[in-house]
């Protein structure tokens, strides 16, 4: 077992790597700066000890604190994650943008995976390009997958996954954007690596870029003028501050008329003048007008992009009587009104958002997702005693379960991809 750093030491190191990448340690996370501080001193020679002191005077050897914090991300994600946001990106924005290229005459298609991890989510997109598109061979595309963390990287360029990346995945994208690796064993396999088909590689470019730096820069590759931007599961390991300046930012680089999508849990960083929020079955994307007005982007949306704001409120009365009435019996079980609860967040109907989590975990109190969301509600109003609360039950919760199993209503998130992900979340809540 590695040694720990003295608490002082500890903390100080994790205000480099919060000043300098955004994210802070987690529960538990002196434990995790020592293996990683371990790792990095042992290829330098160094002793832990020393290397800490290094870091801390300055004098530390060149990209040791960049490895350092490499290790400590999370990079929990897999194909076509949260598919309806795929669906509704295509549906409200994609299909329009691609018919309007067209008649002007543009072959071009720019999208941008920030926070790209291990490449699943810009080849997602690549795969959704190229099916939105018949003649794609005759259009230049470029999809660009940035990420912080080397390692990840390498992984996203050569393009080789096994079966934990394919959740959901159906078998007819496998078999038309994949293939197995020649290089495996003849024997029969149920599981095997497959490897992301050439021509589909060759639409995805790769960089690292850190979102929390001042200046962003990608070799050989400008860094504007993009269609559209998904940047999720990244903004919540950010302060408030930090996350809207991000997109901002962001902002700044897309195209005019483009579309950003965030996760689920993200929506309510987006400031209001970023872009105007849509929905589809479900699903919110922002439809973005980069110039200095602020009008609707488009003149025909399709009649389901109808503005979240303007959406008729539905109550969580409503749902719940217009339920029994049609399934006269028991109530309907905790996901009901969960996801209510979800459909209200979407809305801004914070009260209602609170009053049908609360419902949720009247049903199931052990319903790890609600209370995530209500400690995330309970932080980002300042209620840090409540926030701490809830997300230490769902940190209790997940700590009982094995790390690889599915969390419900997580997005196919494993035990532990959630788990780091809370416990990061109750770190920056802590220290806030």
């Amino acid at each position: 077992m590695k040694k720990l750093l003295p608490e002082g030491e500890a903390e100080q190191i994790a205000e480099i790597f919060a000043s300098r990448y955004g994210f802070r340690l987690a529960r538990g996370g002196r434990a995790d700066l020592a293996l990683a501080l371990a790792q990095e001193a042992k290829s330098h020679n160094f002793s832990c000890e020393a290397l800490a002191a290094a870091i801390l005077d300055g004098s530390a050897p060149p990209g040791a604190v960049e490895k350092i914090a490499e290790k400590l991300t999370i990079g929990e994600t897999y194909f076509f994650r949260h598919p309806e946001q795929f669906k509704a990106a295509e549906a409200l924005y994609l299909q329009n943008r691609i018919a309007r290229k067209r008649e002007m005459g543009d072959r071009t298609l720019r999208i941008w995976s920030a926070a790209c991890s291990t490449g699943e989510e810009a080849y997602s997109l690549a795969m959704l390009a190229v099916r939105s598109i018949p003649d794609s061979k005759d259009w230049k595309i470029e999809i660009l997958g940035t990420d912080l963390a080397p390692r990840f990287l390498e992984t996203a360029r050569e393009g080789e996954y096994g079966a934990w990346s394919f959740r959901g995945v159906p078998e007819e994208i496998k078999r038309a954007f994949f293939e197995e690796d020649a290089t495996q064993s003849l024997a029969p396999n149920p599981n095997p690596r497959l490897r992301v088909k050439q021509e589909i590689k060759d639409l995805v470019r790769f960089s690292r870029l850190n979102l929390k730096s001042h200046h962003w820069l990608v070799p050989n590759r400008p860094l504007s003028g993009f269609d559209m931007v998904f940047c999720r599961n990244v903004l919540i390991y950010f302060d408030r501050e930090a996350s809207v300046e991000i997109l901002w930012k962001i902002r700044s680089y897309m195209a005019k008329d483009s579309c950003l999508v965030v996760s689920p849990s993200e929506l309510a960083l987006v400031p209001i003048d970023v872009g105007k929020q849509f929905r589809h079955q479900g699903a919110s994307v922002f439809l973005v007008n980069s110039g200095h007005t602020h009008k609707k982007v488009g003149k025909s949306m399709p009649a389901s992009a109808t503005p979240a704001a303007r959406r008729p409120r539905r109550t969580v009365a409503k749902v719940e009587a217009k339920v029994q009435a049609a399934s006269p019996g028991p109530p309907p079980d905790p996901k009901f009104y969960y996801l209510a609860a979800l459909e209200a967040l979407e809305k801004g109907d914070d009260p209602q958002a609170h009053a049908a989590l609360i419902r949720t975990l009247y049903m199931d109190p052990d319903f790890i997702p609600a209370h995530i969301a209500l400690g995330n509600a309970a932080g980002q109003e300042g209620r840090k005693k409540d926030a701490v609360r809830h997300l230490s039950i769902a940190l209790e919760l997940l700590a009982s379960m094995e790390d690889s199993a599915p969390v419900q209503e997580s997005g196919g998130m494993s035990a532990k991809g959630l788990r780091d992900m809370v416990e990061s979340i109750l770190a920056m809540t802590r220290g806030g």
